[in-house]
């Protein structure tokens, strides 16, 4: 499941928001992402940093792209 965690982050960075929510969706699932349950800090497009944990739904999503929703 880590690899692809680290796929998604990496092909998602290249992609428009709207875009790579559905891919991210594709390659790992919000569960996997719970199940990992890393801890991260991840800076935000607004350049503010984030830390959290996988394990949190909000916190996955935000872990893989810098922003929520």
């Amino acid at each position: 499941m880590i690899l692809k965690y680290r796929v998604a982050k990496i092909i998602c960075r290249f992609l428009p928001p709207i875009l790579s929510q559905s891919v991210r969706n594709r390659i790992i699932s919000i569960e996997e992402g719970a199940q990992l349950n890393l801890n991260f800090k991840k800076k935000s497009f607004t350049g503010s940093v984030f830390s959290g944990n996988t394990s949190d739904f909000h916190a996955f999503k935000f872990s893989v792209h810098g922003f929520f929703d």
